[in-house]
């Protein structure tokens, strides 16, 4: 595993992890106790490391799960723009790498193995065309495109409509 795979976590600052509800002992630098927590929890922050650059390499976002989780980077930005459950709270809107890298160490705790490859699961590759190797978020992301402009399926509760909203808006970020 490169070092580089790391190079985020120095970043990290108490901001970062009082934003997540993340505990810092006094005696721990961010870096510790995000460390620590990760450690606790099985999470390979290598991999959150490793998440985190394919994110900014390649035209996807990550999305799935349930509650779903979806994030995308924006290369003009160079922010991510994250969503859970399909929240699009402003504290969500612009996060810096680190901050990122912590939204992804903890969404590791519950969606497992964080995408390193375009074909993980967790992985929505959005040129030349949407395309995903989870059945449910392309059906979620194709009736959401749909019904918001009034040429689809008029079923989608109103959770879907939150879900389908969140995933085209960091999906946006990341195009733009």
């Amino acid at each position: 595993m490169a070092t580089d795979d790391l190079a985020w976590i120095t970043a990290v600052c108490a901001d970062d992890l009082r934003g997540f509800g993340v505990e810092q002992f006094d005696d721990e630098t961010p870096a510790q106790a995000l460390t620590r927590l990760a450690e606790e929890m099985d999470v390979d922050l290598h991999r959150v490391g490793r998440c985190l650059a394919l994110l900014k390499q390649e035209p996807c976002v990550l999305a799935g799960g349930a509650p779903m989780a979806v994030l995308g980077y924006s290369p003009r930005s160079d922010v991510f723009r994250s969503s859970y459950d399909g929240d699009l709270s402003e504290d969500l809107a612009l996060l810096d790498t680190p901050r990122a890298g912590v939204w992804l160490t903890l969404l590791s705790m519950e969606a497992g193995e964080l995408p390193d490859h375009p074909e993980h699961w967790l992985i929505t590759r959005l040129l030349p065309r949407v395309s995903a190797a989870n059945p449910d978020v392309i059906d979620l992301a194709q009736s959401y495109a749909r019904w918001s402009i009034g040429d689809g399926p008029q079923g989608l509760d109103a959770h879907d409509q939150r879900l389908g909203r969140a995933f085209w808006r960091c999906a946006a970020h990341r195009l733009r």
